[in-house]
């Protein structure tokens, strides 16, 4: 009876952990910085997200300070659901004067909001590509 018990915890413990595991994750997989000749920065952002559809997919991507200022949005209209993982881009972002050189990026899910894995991105030097 404590075996069946056991199994049967067991059993769906793995069913809602898979379950959570991949419903809506925005994850930030890769991405690039360069900086552009007005000081400003232009990021290419790869993400994998669990998009199902018009209610539930990766509605945007920030790049944050390493004080947790957000400085960029790039805004996800639709769902990317055939295209996965798919690369955006961001320009013109303002990184403030002071700050290591270095920004998160992290995605955000219509349902899931900041559940994904986010980015630590090193900036290249004053005007390196």
């Amino acid at each position: 009876m404590m075996t069946r018990f056991r199994a049967a915890v067991v059993a769906l413990s793995l069913t809602c952990a898979s379950g959570l595991a991949i419903a809506g994750a925005a994850d930030v997989i890769a991405a690039t910085a360069r900086q552009a000749a007005d000081g400003t920065w232009s990021f290419e952002v790869t993400l994998r997200c669990d998009d199902r559809g018009a209610d539930y997919f990766c509605d945007r991507f920030e790049v944050l300070t390493p004080t947790a200022r957000v400085v960029g949005v790039r805004r996800l209209l639709h769902d990317h659901t055939d295209e996965q993982p798919f690369t955006r881009d961001l320009q013109g972002v303002h990184i403030p004067d002071g700050f290591p050189r270095g920004v998160l990026i992290r995605g955000h899910h219509t349902i899931r909001a900041y559940d994904g894995a986010a980015l630590k991105l090193e900036l290249p030097a004053r005007g390196g590509n």
